[in-house]
């Protein structure tokens, strides 16, 4: 939508022992329909109990939900907004 990316992605690696440590950060930013007062926002969040850092080579990425939040909310004060929640795992 528009010419915005949703997600923010940084990596950094860095040579660690005989391989490398990889260390990414992500952050999802609200997209604004101009055609409509709406806009759709990515949510990621983190199962509990599960580890924050790896050694393994594996990420795994699932959509768990979408819903509609309507104003006058915490996470959407100004307009009614579409939010996807996305957990990543670490295996």
């Amino acid at each position: 939508m528009g010419v915005d990316s949703p997600l923010v992605v940084c990596a950094r690696s860095e040579i660690f022992e005989d391989g490398f440590n990889i260390i990414y950060r992500a952050w999802s930013r609200t997209l604004k329909d101009p055609t409509v007062e709406k806009g759709y926002r990515i949510n990621l969040i983190q199962q509990k109990d599960t580890p924050t850092t790896s050694v393994g080579r594996s990420v795994s990425i699932s959509k768990e939900r979408s819903y509609t939040c309507t104003p006058p909310n915490l996470q959407c004060p100004e307009k009614m907004l579409i939010i996807t929640e996305i957990k990543i795992l670490l295996v």
